[in-house]
């Protein structure tokens, strides 16, 4: 037989570049009906949308979820209760990122320069994990002589009583919206993800679906190739056995990155445009707003959502939807437009759209096919004020940082189709990391755990400034900047980019060296540490033996080192040749 397959769609809202302040999520009396049927005890099948075709997705779940033990699944292997764990981020060094979730969906935008900051620290400002409403994916396929079926790639097997009782913010929180949505959206029975650090692979299961589909999520992470390391997207590949899918993404351009947006209707939207594009083989949907200036820091930017065509493979655009429901039935009914059509008008006051891009294609009985997608973003205009807040960065540092990745791409449309270009690459590269790196003889929870530092050096902890300076806090949204005595106890970047390692050397013995104390604690703001200043010339030794074997970066640091060393030499070393 064969399968006629639609594939993914995203969805975004925007806030209209008008800053917000911190987390007010607005009343929506259109919600309030849904509160008496949270899942109470475990999954209750009763309360979840049904799909108008194909088997019911619910019917075999037990009364509650099922109790999982050490060791009952793979290394690297998420299902049932664990998928609750499961935070898995999409993004590239010092872009943000968004997270693949247990549930299926992206959630936890930090991608417009913000970071989460939630300590009560005095620049708190907690961003919500979910603020966002529509950010998923869903499938289409239609086998010949039976009714189409449709759902999301949603699965509901984390939404429990205990985690929609937890407060917003909290790891595994799962919102009144999550639940709302599949309440009137079709989701599927299960999910397994397998999270090997930078790439998570996802298993659905659809009881009754005539194609077995899986998921491939990546952003490029390239040892030795930083610039090819710094992509603000999110790649994903479906591989389709006689199936299909599509992404679901909300135009939140102008969104301040704390304000909770998964209402209808809020009073920070405005102004968004969806515009359909094709460049090559890249064709999809541009997202922006005409309520926010080019020179506004941070909220200024642009978003791409977009698919590869390819014989067989055609690509349309749902452009144009008020709201997650209006657009599933949109892509339901088949209602696709090509990409040469008409941008969208700017969205009215307190509104903004959803849209999607679709992916069609003829999988014959037996026979398999892959499809990628390409998730973008480009906010250059990183500012001082979000990133090192405070007086003494005022002295030094301008009031407008910029991302280097402004430097490498015009807009999220540039990202896509330049990504595109350098796809074999980029991902068999990073296939190849990933193979060695989980294919050692390190026993799985450490290594886990260590190459989980990568995901940690590409959050929002650190950035890469326009003109090239790397950045970054003793946390995300904590103690700026670039502090010695805690970015001393970590080889990480030395051994992986070590051109970036550099930099940071760089600004601890020549942009902010104190000559009467040597490497200053915190970017030139004073203060000094023993232990980070020790740290400083053993991580120049590093740089020097990962990536600069002619010699040619070491001139630039070496009579500071050996000034620093003279220093500790004269203060602490009594003769004995010990501190």
């Amino acid at each position: 037989f064969f399968v006629s397959f639609v594939d993914i769609t995203a969805v975004m809202s925007c806030c209209g570049g008008r800053p917000c302040g911190g987390y007010r999520p607005e009343p929506d009396a259109t919600l309030e009906h849904f509160s008496s049927r949270y899942p109470k005890l475990g999954l209750q099948k009763d309360a979840w949308a049904v799909a108008a075709t194909g088997l019911p997705q619910f019917d075999e779940y037990n009364d509650g979820l099922e109790v999982l033990q050490e060791g009952d699944t793979a290394p690297f292997v998420y299902t049932g209760e664990h998928l609750r764990a499961c935070n898995f981020p999409l993004g590239g060094f010092g872009c943000g990122h968004v997270l693949l979730c247990g549930d299926g969906t992206l959630k936890d935008w930090t991608v417009v320069n913000q970071c989460r900051k939630a300590d009560g620290g005095p620049w708190d400002a907690p961003a919500p994990l979910h603020c966002m409403p529509s950010n998923w994916f869903a499938v289409s396929a239609t086998v010949q002589g039976q009714a189409k079926q449709t759902y999301a790639l949603i699965s509901p097997q984390n939404y429990t009583e205990t985690t929609t009782a937890l407060p917003p913010g909290q790891e595994a929180h799962v919102s009144q919206h999550e639940v709302c949505r599949l309440q009137t959206i079709p989701g599927i029975k299960a999910l397994t993800m397998r999270c090997r650090y930078p790439i998570a692979d996802v298993a659905y299961d659809i009881p009754g679906f005539p194609v077995h589909m899986s998921l491939e999520a990546m952003t490029p992470a390239i040892p030795l190739d930083s610039k090819a390391s710094c992509i603000p997207v999110a790649v994903f590949q479906f591989s389709l056995k006689n199936t299909g899918s599509v992404p679901v993404q909300q135009n939140f351009v102008g969104w301040d990155g704390f304000v909770d947006c998964t209402r209808a209707h809020t009073s920070f939207w405005g102004g968004n445009v969806n515009t359909p594009f094709q460049t090559e083989a890249v064709g999809g949907l541009s997202m922006t707003s005409t309520s926010v200036a080019s020179s506004t820091p941070d909220t200024y930017g642009t978003i791409a959502i977009a698919g590869v065509a390819a014989p067989g493979v055609n690509v349309e655009v749902i452009s144009q939807a008020a709201n997650e429901q209006d657009l599933y039935a949109k892509f339901q009914a088949g209602a696709l437009q090509p990409t040469t059509a008409s941008p969208t008008p700017p969205s009215a006051d307190g509104t903004s759209y959803c849209g999607a891009v679709v992916q069609t294609v003829t999988v014959p009985a037996g026979g398999s096919q892959t499809v990628d997608f390409y998730l973008c973003w480009h906010f250059p205009n990183r500012s001082r004020s979000r990133s090192a807040p405070g007086k003494p960065y005022e002295k030094l540092l301008p009031s407008i940082l910029g991302n280097y990745y402004g430097n490498l791409f015009g807009n999220a449309r540039d990202v896509a189709v330049s990504v595109h270009r350098r796809i074999e690459y980029l991902r068999g590269a990073t296939r190849a990391y990933v193979d060695a790196l989980y294919g050692s003889t390190i026993p799985p929870d450490l290594l886990d755990s260590a190459a989980g530092r990568l995901a940690v050096m590409r959050s929002p902890t650190m950035w890469w400034t326009q003109d090239g300076i790397v950045m970054g806090t003793e946390g995300n949204g904590c103690c700026p900047l670039n502090c010695t005595h805690v970015y001393g106890y970590t080889t990480l970047l030395e051994r992986l980019f070590p051109d970036l390692a550099m930099d940071m050397a760089y600004s601890n013995f020549v942009r902010n060296y104190d000559p009467a104390h040597g490497a200053t604690m915190r970017f030139g703001t004073g203060s000094w540490a023993i232990d980070g200043a020790l740290a400083c010339v053993i991580k120049s030794y590093l740089c020097v033996r990962q990536g600069d074997p002619e010699l040619k970066w070491l001139p630039r640091v070496w009579p500071n080192i050996k000034a620093q060393m003279e220093l500790l030499y004269n203060k602490f070393d009594d003769g004995t040749g010990v501190i």
